[in-house]
């Protein structure tokens, strides 16, 4: 998306024109932008100094002045194809997609043929993440670029992926490590793509390579999205520390990571304003302006299970703000959530700046994303500083990788042990219990009977729900050696697409495992008949070492132990916290080995599985679980956010870690939450 593009001549060069000409062709950007003022100071309406000028600020790297001068150029120019394209370059170093959507499509208008400008139009469509969007300019751009257009195909195959096209990714993917092999993007864009289709033929040379080069100096390309790297064994959180890192400084600006004009005021600045309204002589401490950023605040996982937590926050502590970066699903917990905020404000389809500025006018005191590098997330709008505390939290199990985008990482003792507070960026925020919530206002529907739900009648039943990019080779050689130890059992898994099942059947048979023995579950018609039809298994298998998070919890629910292994890993850990906080430790494993031993022993030991099954089977005696206790869990967090303002107003910036386990039983319930209007 280079910004100097080709110099259209005026009809007659004259001094001016050859002037800037030289300039522009020796990089005298400085130079160049005091030439070309000069030059439009004599004549304004000179075609060529216009370009010049707006060019030389883009290569300074002066993007608002860049954009009013092309403003103003394309008024004066509006038949100049380049100067619309330049434009749209600016809006999008600035972050401002949609504008820079409209200027690509005027410039495609006056120069349809241009590969290029289709190019950077399917750059701003996958920025926003309009996935489906993003294919038809890139195929353009494709088609009409003289040569390889490696560019687009990388845009294209991510765009893909997204749109969940992954055999046509995993084309494009291959095209483009060709005599590339060791490139460490392409590397991990196929590894995404060929987890989520489990394909593993050559898993085992694409791991070793990606190990060997990830942080090799000598290899070309950019880094691997951090998110990848969860579901592949061998990276420690201090590795995807540093991955992180590396991938947040190629993703965004450099401009965007350093201090601006206009952050948020330092630490301690006019703490008691901030702190207190005052009432006559007098004053009172006010709620706290917490707001929750998200495009899941729909029918998906995180809006599932944060659901409770909004409802049951104390309005006398916090007034609750949500920014949905997702149109309305038309879905039950859609209006669930809509009702539960005290503000909730659709701000998808808004470039980022203008994001930023409604924070700001809407007085944000605490700013808590729920995305991270996930595909929806957008951490460039928290580089804009919109609130003076951000917070990472829940849909990212991880680092973003730079202080400037979160101040705080959201965990407990056992996912963010302060042994590891050098692993983030950010600082080590621990609640007491489990750091994830759940909502315990949901039913569990009545359970089909296992013919219905394509069970064998008898027999033992392991299962996993999980997003099958978790199921890397490591965790199915373990799964298929437990079927192995154990006759007659059967793994039930969630897997939708027909070519990732096959693969999985081909990989059990490997293993020495009969096809059938893997069954697929179907699709059901919603979240209660899906917790029924999970209480028909008898123990849950966890993946590593990216665990089960929400579906972990919906396991234990519906009333079904887990196994899991405690990794290195924020991912890798919350499998123990989950347990841990539900008082079933026994099941946590050190290692493999005793993984497979703890499963292999509750199938052969029905009373000790039994023992186990009762801790979660009685609706009434989950509820006085921790991992479970919703009044205590959204009292922590509140608590959490309160030490949060604390810090920032006497200009502290230091980890909050808990304060006692809080495992043993819930606070005093309050009443059921009550929706509100």
């Amino acid at each position: 998306m280079g910004s100097k593009g080709k110099a259209a001549r005026d009809r007659k060069p004259d001094a001016a024109f050859l002037r800037l000409s030289k300039l522009l062709a020796e990089g005298e950007f400085s130079r160049l932008v005091d030439a070309s003022r000069e030059v439009l100071r004599g004549n304004k309406q000179h075609h060529l100094a216009h370009k010049t000028l707006s060019a030389a600020l883009l290569e300074l790297g002066q993007v608002k002045p860049a954009i009013a001068a092309l403003q103003l150029a394309v008024r004066k120019f509006p038949t100049d194809a380049e100067l619309h394209n330049n434009l749209g370059i600016a809006y999008s170093l600035n972050l401002q997609w949609p504008s820079a959507m409209r200027s690509f499509a005027q410039a495609l208008k006056i120069d349809p043929r241009n590969a290029l400008t289709h190019k950077n139009l399917g750059l701003a469509y996958y920025r926003m993440h309009r996935w489906f969007d993003a294919l038809a300019p890139l195929i353009r751009a494709i088609e009409l670029y003289d040569g390889e257009f490696v560019e687009a195909v990388g845009l294209l195959a991510l765009a893909l992926e997204q749109a969940d096209k992954l055999e046509e990714a995993k084309e494009c993917i291959e095209e483009l490590r060709g005599d590339n092999p060791d490139d460490r993007h392409y590397l991990s864009m196929l590894i995404s793509v060929n987890l989520k289709l489990c394909d593993w033929r050559d898993c085992k040379e694409l791991f070793a390579r990606l190990h060997a080069n990830i942080f090799d100096p000598r290899h070309a390309g950019g880094m691997c999205s951090p998110f990848t790297l969860f579901s592949l064994p061998g990276f420690s959180q201090a590795a995807l520390r540093q991955a992180t890192a590396l991938f947040a400084r190629q993703s965004l600006p450099p401009a965007l990571l350093e201090p601006r004009a206009g952050d948020e005021a330092a630490p301690g600045a006019s703490a008691r304003n901030a702190v207190f309204d005052t009432i006559g002589n007098g004053s009172r401490k006010r709620p706290l302006r917490v707001a929750y950023l998200s495009a899941d605040l729909r029918n998906h996982a995180v809006g599932l299970v944060v659901a409770e937590i909004i409802e049951r926050h104390d309005r006398g502590d916090v007034f609750v703000i949500g920014y949905s970066l997702s149109v309305d699903d038309g879905s039950e917990i859609r209006k669930r959530l809509q009702s539960a905020f005290d503000k909730f404000e659709v701000v998808e389809g808004k470039d980022h700046f203008a994001i930023a500025e409604q924070m700001r006018a809407d007085r944000i005191d605490l700013l808590v994303d729920l995305h991270g590098w996930t595909s929806l997330g957008r951490p460039d709008l928290l580089a804009l500083r919109p609130a003076p505390v951000i917070a990472n939290w829940l849909g990212y199990a991880g680092t973003l990788g730079h202080p400037r985008l979160a101040d705080y990482i959201v965990g407990d003792p056992v996912v963010t042990p302060v042994e590891s507070a050098d692993d983030f960026t950010e600082v080590i925020a621990q609640l007491p219990r489990c750091y994830l919530p759940y909502d315990t206002t949901r039913a569990v529907g009545t359970p089909p009977s296992r013919e219905s739900a394509g069970l064998p009648e008898k027999g033992f039943v392991f299962c996993s729900f999980n997003n099958v990019y978790k199921i890397n080779p490591e965790v199915f050689d373990l799964w298929c050696r437990i079927l192995a130890a154990c006759p007659g059992s059967v793994l039930w898994l969630s897997v939708r697409r027909e070519s990732a099942r096959a693969n999985l059947g081909r990989e059990a048979e490997l293993r020495g495992v009969a096809a059938e023995r893997i069954i697929f579950a179907p699709s059901v018609a919603g979240h209660a008949e899906h917790l029924a039809r999970i209480s028909l298994a008898d123990l849950a298998l966890d993946p590593f070492p990216y665990n089960s998070h929400s579906t972990g919890l919906d396991t234990l629910w519906a009333g079904v132990p887990m196994v899991s292994l405690r990794g290195e890993t924020f991912a890798g850990r919350v499998g123990a916290s989950i347990l841990e906080a539900a008082t079933l430790s026994r099941l946590v494993a050190a290692s493999v080995e005793e993984y497979f031993r703890i499963a292999v022993d509750m199938f052969e030991q029905p009373a000790a599985l039994q023992a186990c099954r009762q801790v979660v089977a009685d609706g009434q005696a989950r509820r006085n679980l921790a991992v479970f206790d919703m009044t205590g869990f959204t009292r922590d967090l509140e608590g959490l956010y309160r030490r949060m303002w604390q810090n920032h107003l006497d200009g502290r910036h230091q980890p909050i870690l808990a304060r006692g386990p809080a495992l043993s039983g819930p606070a005093e319930r309050s009443p059921e939450p009550e929706q509100r209007g």
